[in-house]
C-alpha cells in the first residue's frame, strides 16, 4: 500500500522531496491559522475523546458511500487522526499537513504523509480522486478560492468530503483561540461549494445533542466575558469524557445511520458535506 501511495504522489504531485520512506516535503510550507502547540495536546486525547471518535465514525460511513478504496487525499490531515481511521475502514489515504508537529505524528502513525500547505499547483489537475476537508476550510481566509483549487486538482466525478463547525450563533472564545475565520450553516456550506463548481451531493449537521450544551458552557460565557481560551490544553477539555459525551454515545448510532443513507439532519454543532467534481462534458 506505502509503495502504491508513494507511486502516486509521484505521479500527481510536483515541488516534493521524498525526505524519508513515506515522508514528504515541500520547498517551503506557509503559515497556517492554527495555533501553535495544538496538534501535540489534541494527540493526548484524539484516542479517548467521544468528540473525534463519533466524528470519525461519521466520517468513514460517508467516505465509503462513494469512494470504497481510495486514495484520497487529506488536506490539513493534522495528527492523521481520520487517515488511520479511514485505512483502518479500508480506504487508503494521504495526509497533507503543513504544520511540522501534526505531519511528525501522523508519520509516527504510520501514514503517508506530505508536510506541505495545500496549492493549487502542489497536484496535477484532474488527478484526485477524493479530498477530504475535515474542521479545515474554516482556517482558511477564502475558503471559494481554497475550494476553486481543490475542484481543479480532482479528477471528474471525483469527491471532496468536508466537516466544519456549525451554527454562527455559537461562536465562542474557543473558536478565536482555535483561529476560526467561520462557523457554518447548512445553506451557507452549499453555498461556497455551489459556487465554486462543485454539485452537491448531501449537506447534514451532527452532534445534534451538542447544541445546548455548547450554548451554555462556551458560546454565553464567551459572550458575557466569562470565557477565555488562552492554551491548547484548555481548548481540548470538551473533548474529554463526562457527562454530555456519554449521552452523545449513546445515541450516536442514529446519527451514523441516518448520514450515511442519505438523510441530512437540520441541525448540530457541526456539518459534514459531500460534493462532487462534475464529470467533463
Amino acid at each position: 500500500m506505502d509503495n502504491d501511495l508513494n507511486a502516486f504522489l509521484r505521479r500527481t504531485a510536483s515541488g516534493l522531496t521524498e525526505v524519508r520512506p513515506n515522508f514528504w516535503c515541500a520547498s517551503d510550507v506557509a503559515p497556517v491559522s492554527y495555533p501553535g502547540g495544538a496538534h501535540t495536546a489534541l494527540a493526548n486525547v484524539e484516542s479517548s475523546s467521544f468528540w473525534f471518535s463519533h466524528r470519525n465514525r461519521i466520517i468513514s460511513a460517508v467516505v465509503k458511500r462513494f469512494s470504497k478504496t481510495g486514495p484520497l487525499l487529506e488536506i490539513g490531515g493534522g495528527n492523521g487522526f481520520v487517515s488511520l481511521g479511514l485505512q483502518q475502514a479500508g480506504v487508503s489515504t494521504v495526509v497533507v499537513e503543513p504544520g511540522v508537529d501534526g505531519a511528525a505524528i501522523a508519520a509516527e502513525r504510520g501514514l503517508t504523509v506530505v508536510n506541505s500547505a495545500f496549492s493549487d499547483d502542489l497536484f496535477a489537475a484532474d488527478s484526485l480522486p477524493a479530498i477530504g476537508l475535515f474542521d479545515v476550510i474554516e482556517h482558511v481566509p477564502n475558503d471559494k478560492e481554497f475550494l476553486i483549487a481543490c475542484l481543479r486538482a480532482l479528477e471528474p466525478g471525483g469527491f471532496v468530503y468536508i466537516s466544519v463547525p456549525a451554527q454562527p450563533a455559537l461562536w465562542s472564545a474557543d473558536d478565536e483561540y482555535a483561529g476560526h475565520y467561520r462557523r457554518y450553516t447548512r445553506s451557507g456550506l452549499a453555498s461556497v461549494l455551489e459556487v465554486s463548481g462543485f454539485q452537491i451531493v448531501q449537506v447534514s449537521g451532527f452532534f445534534l445533542l451538542l447544541v445546548l450544551p455548547l450554548l451554555l458552557l462556551r458560546t454565553l460565557p464567551s459572550r458575557f466575558g466569562r470565557r477565555k481560551v488562552t492554551s491548547a490544553d484548555q481548548a481540548v477539555t470538551h473533548h474529554k469524557e463526562g457527562l454530555v459525551s456519554r449521552l452523545i454515545g449513546s445515541l450516536s448510532g442514529f446519527e451514523i445511520g441516518a448520514i450515511s443513507s442519505g438523510y441530512s439532519l437540520p441541525a448540530g454543532t457541526s456539518l459534514i458535506a459531500i460534493a462532487r467534481k462534475p464529470q467533463s462534458k
